[in-house]
């Protein structure tokens, strides 16, 4: 299970921190195609369809869901699931298949090919049950709810629905939403102190996720206190189980750290890797390479970004390509190479750049954020951090063919979001405008920032570039 909305990259779905040498340093219901992978010759991963726990429903799509629900008077259900992340639906009566099917209108939505609909429903988890009014208006939500459960809750849901609606419809509009602000370095230094768990090391708790992006900005702010907890939380963390193999986990369901989910997501890979290579940790860091190769590579350059433990201990590799993962992580092969001259992490990146020049960017300057399949398009994250990584490799190839077209594809990203900059897109469009492009516009990005402290990654990535521009002496 999964647990936190900043686990979804970006905050959902995708962050991590910048390569600091140049950068400080659902629509329908998708289904895992059912065809084998092509993997380079090394790779040991399974090369089956992950197997869904939940009964096959007729799911509606998400252009139709609307629609039916407006014209039926019918409260809308979203189920938010994936592979690995499902399950509540495993052996439904008859009655739980009517309330699915008939007396909601029911989208399964694969948060990892449509992050975006992980934002609209503020949805912290899955797998989860979100409620909607017909309008779309969401008034109840249930994540990691027990599957013994989610008979009575759906059919407590629909009564309410039925005979409540007025109600329904008073609290919707009652509801006021966190306005964002912004955090001076500051108060971002103190309110990531005071989550500092100083039995176990790490941030927040009782799960045990690395937070990376926080303890690189604790490291970068010279604060000693800060500092010496961040390396005992390294130390702590490559000592525990989340690290096997060149690789880490995606979190500890323990806050003591050794009980380590059955998961690993490359948004996490690439933020520890960065934390890493500020230590100097160059062993491991040097494993991780090698784990890209022989785990996540795939034909024709193609960097695989999420992977999980199957009940015979192998580990099943997700056969869509995640733009936003494969370009963090070109991103952090390019800094390996620049810094150690590491040949195995530029071939990586060179092959990886191929991909997603010819398999990820359409004609216009789009990015898809599956490469190798449906799902969202020009998001304003994958078409910045993809922007970001042509640029990256423009200047360490002194391919210079590539600039133009990473500032189409950023422009692409931010066209509609000059005056929303609570989303990562925008973040990483700071990185790019202060490393590639105009320096004030970078200025005027950060002056205007605005996030939720509880938006753990986004919050440290803004606090690193506020670093960057020397507003405190520390």
């Amino acid at each position: 299970m999964r647990a936190g909305k900043a686990r979804w990259r970006p905050n959902v779905f995708a962050g991590f921190l910048l390569c600091y040498s140049w950068l400080c340093s659902c629509s329908e219901q998708i289904t895992v195609p059912n065809v084998p992978l092509k993997l380079s010759k090394g790779h040991v991963e399974e090369l089956s369809v992950w197997p869904s726990k939940d009964f096959d429903f007729d799911w509606v799509t998400l252009h139709q869901a609307l629609i039916i629900a407006k014209e039926q008077d019918r409260p809308l259900l979203y189920y938010i699931a994936a592979p690995g992340c499902d399950g509540l639906f495993e052996n439904p009566s008859l009655f739980l298949r009517a309330l699915i099917e008939k007396k909601f209108v029911s989208v399964r939505i694969n948060p990892f090919v449509y992050p975006e609909w992980v934002d609209r429903l503020s949805a912290i988890g899955c797998p989860a049950l979100i409620n909607a009014l017909p309008d779309g208006r969401v008034f109840s939500r249930a994540t990691d709810i027990p599957k013994n459960n989610v008979e009575p809750y759906l059919l407590r849901i629909h009564n309410v629905f039925k005979k409540g609606k007025n109600r329904l419809l008073t609290k919707v509009n009652q509801e006021t939403k966190e306005v964002p602000r912004k955090y001076s370095t500051k108060e971002l230094l103190e309110y990531f102190m005071a989550s500092f768990d100083m039995e176990n090391k790490g941030l927040f708790g009782p799960q045990k996720f690395s937070h990376a992006t926080a303890l690189r900005f604790l490291y970068r702010t010279g604060n000693s206190k800060a500092i010496e907890f961040v390396e005992e939380t390294v130390d702590v963390l490559v000592a525990s189980p989340l690290w096997e193999d060149g690789s880490f986990r995606l979190f500890s369901y323990s806050p003591d750290w050794n009980h380590p989910s059955p998961e690993r997501d490359v948004i996490d890979q690439v933020e520890i890797v960065d934390l890493l290579i500020a230590l100097e940790r160059w062993v491991l860091v040097e494993k991780w390479v090698a784990y890209v190769k022989d785990s996540l590579n795939g034909t024709d350059g193609a960097l695989y970004g999420r992977q999980l433990l199957s009940n015979d201990g192998k580990w099943w590799t997700d056969p869509n390509i995640y733009v936003d993962r494969m370009a963090s992580l070109i991103l952090r092969l390019i800094e390996v190479s620049e810094k150690r001259n590491n040949p195995l992490a530029h071939k990586l990146a060179s092959e990886g750049i191929k991909y997603l020049l010819n398999e990820c960017v359409d004609q216009s300057g789009g990015v898809r954020h599956v490469c190798n399949g449906p799902g969202s398009v020009q998001l304003s994250t994958d078409q910045t951090l993809v922007a970001l990584t042509l640029s990256a490799w423009s200047n360490a190839s002194h391919d210079k063919s590539l600039s133009q077209l990473a500032e189409k594809i950023l422009k692409i990203g931010i066209k509609k979001k000059h005056t929303e900059i609570d989303d990562m897109g925008l973040v990483y469009a700071a990185y790019w405008y202060w490393n590639y492009g105009d320096k004030t516009r970078a200025e005027q990005l950060i002056n205007r920032a605005t996030y939720n402290n509880g938006e753990i990654r986004q919050a440290a990535l803004w606090g690193l570039l506020d670093l960057r521009y020397g507003e405190l002496n520390w």
